[in-house]
């Protein structure tokens, strides 16, 4: 399970937020784009959930969050992009 084997310490900032009522309204084969995604594990879980069938956008204003990302799961997961923006 790459949640135990993550290299950084998520941080749900969206805590509010439900995982399972995003990811079940979320439609599978599109491009979806994670504004503000910091270092969330929801796109992962997404991109899982999908199968890798949708393009995961991963945005953030922090390089360093977007690096911890990209470095984390750019490698198994190719159908996932990772930019730094505001």
């Amino acid at each position: 399970d790459d949640h135990d084997q993550l290299a950084f310490e998520p941080y749900e900032w969206h805590s509010s937020l439900d995982h399972d009522t995003v990811l079940q309204h979320a439609e599978r084969g599109g491009s979806i784009l994670f504004v503000g995604c910091g270092t969330s594990t929801m796109p992962l879980e997404l991109y899982d959930l999908h199968e890798g069938k949708s393009h995961i956008i991963c945005l953030d204003y922090s390089p360093s969050c977007i690096e911890q990302l990209a470095q984390s799961w750019g490698p198994t997961r190719a159908n996932m992009s990772y930019l730094v923006g505001d």
